[in-house]
């Protein structure tokens, strides 16, 4: 969600309001085929700096499949995937 923020905040330099604000979010992809065609949204609503600084630190960039497997924005991608798709564990209490 931060870097989503982030994303937003730096389109906001470009033109406030951005004109496809739902289209904003922090590109992270693995292969550069979905990158160059779902980052699209948000690449072209950000100051040309900021687009070029996302697109040099995707892990697509890295060398080989094994530095991109393990790449930092990946897990975190992983993560916030989890965090948001399954059915969050409720508990009730009551006072006896």
């Amino acid at each position: 969600s931060a870097l989503d923020n982030l994303c937003f905040s730096a389109a906001r330099l470009q033109r406030g309001p951005p004109a496809d604000p739902t289209g904003i979010q922090f590109p992270i992809f693995d292969d550069e085929q979905s990158y160059r065609k779902r980052a699209a949204p948000t690449l072209r609503q950000l100051p040309e700096a900021a687009a070029q600084l996302l697109d040099h630190f995707q892990p697509f960039r890295m060398p080989d499949r094994q530095q991109i497997e393990h790449h930092a924005l990946l897990a975190l991608q992983y993560l916030s995937n989890q965090d948001k798709h399954r059915v969050p564990q409720v508990a009730l209490f009551t006072v006896t």
